[in-house]
C-alpha cells in the first residue's frame, strides 16, 4: 500500500513539474512576453554609414543591398538604351557599388551595436579630418 501511495505522489509531482495548467487557468494564455529577450545585433558599414542590424537578418540585409545596386544598374541601362533610341546624348555615369562590410557580427544587444556604430562613425570622421588637415598643409 505504501508503494501505491508513493507512486501516486510521484505521478502527481511529475504532472505539476510539466507545467500543466491548474484548474481555472486559461490554456491559450501566452507565456511571458519575448520583449525581455535580448536579441544579438551586428554592426554593418554601408558606404560611410554604420548601422545596427539583427544578427539573424545580416544575410537578408546584404541581399537587399545587392538587389538595390542591381536595380540601379538595370535602370541606368534602360535609360541608356532609351537615349540611344531617341539619339540623345547620354552622359549619366554608371552607378558604382556602395561599400558594404560586416564589422561586428555578434554583439549582445541593440544598445551595444548602436554604441559600436557611433564609435566607428566618430573614428571615421576623425580620420577624414586628419586627411583634410594633411592636404591643407601640402597646399
Amino acid at each position: 500500500m505504501q508503494k501505491f501511495i508513493f507512486m501516486a505522489l510521484l505521478a502527481l509531482c511529475s504532472f505539476v513539474s510539466l507545467g500543466l495548467p491548474a484548474r481555472g487557468e486559461d490554456k491559450d494564455k501566452d507565456p511571458a512576453p519575448a520583449a525581455d529577450k535580448v536579441v544579438p545585433h551586428g554592426v554593418v558599414q554601408v558606404g560611410e554609414e554604420f548601422l545596427a542590424v539583427e544578427t539573424a537578418k545580416l544575410k537578408d540585409h546584404k541581399k537587399e543591398h545587392d538587389k538595390a545596386y542591381k536595380d540601379a544598374v538595370k535602370a541606368w541601362e534602360a535609360a541608356k538604351k532609351e537615349a540611344k533610341k531617341s539619339k540623345e546624348k547620354f552622359t549619366t555615369a554608371k552607378p558604382k557599388p556602395i561599400f558594404y562590410k560586416v564589422i561586428a557580427p555578434k554583439l549582445k544587444s541593440l544598445e551595444a551595436a548602436t554604441a559600436q556604430a557611433a564609435k566607428l562613425k566618430e573614428e571615421l570622421e576623425k580620420e577624414k579630418e586628419r586627411k583634410r588637415a594633411k592636404e591643407a598643409k601640402k597646399k
